[in-house]
């Protein structure tokens, strides 16, 4: 499970951590990354927070999201390739994890962040 927390200016944290049930009532987002790519919303400001965490706010919507060290590195490889399994080829290089693990973790992570429109899938 990624530790996640979305929140939005009315209220407290409405999703403490991320878990497989929620991403698959919300729909899930495809790993065949042919003819799309991924990209931060021109909207999402990112603020890098001390012991490497980060927090990422939508100026439209006023959502943001907290991510622990792992999921902000997730976030910096997905900005950086665009491509979930061009960003996991990274992160498996970074971290020890089984990649079909850290595939699936960054699949959910991407789900969560392009339902809360902080995370495009663009056609190219």
């Amino acid at each position: 499970m990624l530790p996640l927390f979305l929140f939005d200016q009315s209220s407290e944290a409405k999703v403490g951590v991320q878990d497989s049930g929620r991403c698959a009532r919300m729909g899930a987002v495809s790993t065949d990354s042919a003819g799309s790519r991924l990209r931060p919303h021109s909207d999402v400001l990112t603020q890098k927070l001390p012991e490497g965490e980060a927090v990422l706010l939508h100026m439209g919507s006023e959502v943001y999201f907290g991510l622990d060290p792992i999921g902000a590195r997730m976030w910096e490889a997905l900005a950086e390739t665009g491509d979930i399994k061009a960003a996991a080829a990274l992160l498996v290089e970074e971290f020890e994890v089984d990649g079909g693990r850290l595939l699936s973790d960054l699949t959910q992570l991407v789900t969560e962040l392009t339902e809360a429109g902080l995370l495009e899938v663009t056609t190219i």
